[in-house]
């Protein structure tokens, strides 16, 4: 593999131009009435998601043309142990309403281990990046040149806590996370529901946010901005407090993420 900062940059201007289309979509006044319905009628498909993946997908070949693909519009190609793994927009249904708040997640698995994430938000122009073992940053302009390093939040206390979480597009398994959200709002300063499992994560990694949790998410959803949450000094679980197994990895994921601090307080809260 090349350097990774140097794919890193490649990376990141790829996405840059993708999150233009984003912007564009969202601006632009005309109705769009292209909205499909996946799994239910939350989950939903436009062709934004799929201009945008096919536009990413092309410019990540050539970066790394012998890695797989796994997209979530267009499915797995090739290699599953080196691969990218690319959510086009995730916040669709944001999107869809002209909320202003959505991602544009990649990240590549070596070996079936993360080495690079990175998460656009493409509203703010900010980028969550990592590279293991590299730390974490988030980068304010094109070129990287303004790069912060994440740091996650030193609150040790769930009662001190902000904690994000997300609701699953099965509405058979609203109530559990909708007892695990109460159990959660008793013991901790208060919840937020934003619509992006990536932009919430990443706002763990930058200390925003002490955790968050959310049932039924994709490989897609979380493998960038786990990477993130990691390098920043964070922990991702599943509800059970096991650490993901990348080559294991079933097809819906039920997780946690949090500073650490708060993390065996914050599984405790969400599984009752």
């Amino acid at each position: 593999m090349v350097d990774s900062w140097d794919m890193l940059g490649r990376v990141h201007a790829a996405v840059g131009r993708a999150g233009d289309l984003v912007r564009q979509f969202v601006a632009d006044p005309t109705p769009h009435p292209d909205a499909e319905e996946k799994s239910s009628s939350a989950d939903l498909v436009t062709a934004l998601d799929r201009r945008v993946e096919v536009m990413l997908l092309d410019e990540l070949r050539r970066i790394h043309p012998g890695a797989g693909i796994i997209g979530e519009e267009g499915g797995w190609h090739g290699s599953r142990s080196t691969a990218w793994i690319v959510d086009p927009v995730d916040g669709t249904t944001n999107i869809v309403h002209r909320v202003p708040h959505s991602a544009i997640s990649v990240a590549l698995i070596v070996d079936y281990i993360p080495m690079l994430g990175l998460v656009l938000n493409p509203f703010t122009g900010w980028t969550y990046v990592a590279t293991r073992d590299e730390g974490a940053f988030v980068a304010r302009n094109a070129d990287f040149v303004d790069r912060t390093p994440l740091v996650v939040s030193t609150v040790d206390r769930l009662q001190r806590s902000l904690v994000s979480f997300g609701l699953p597009y099965d509405r058979a398994k609203a109530d559990r996370t909708f007892d695990a959200a109460s159990r959660v709002f008793h013991v901790s300063q208060d919840l937020r529901r934003r619509g992006s499992a990536a932009l919430d994560l990443a706002s763990v990694a930058s200390g925003e946010m002490e955790a968050h949790f959310e049932l039924d998410l994709k490989i897609w959803d979380i493998a960038a901005a786990s990477l993130i949450v990691e390098e920043a000094g964070g922990r991702l679980t599943d509800w059970s407090g096991r650490a993901i197994v990348w080559s294991e990895v079933p097809s819906k994921l039920d997780i946690v993420a949090s500073n650490g601090a708060v993390h065996r307080e914050l599984l405790d809260a969400v599984d009752g």
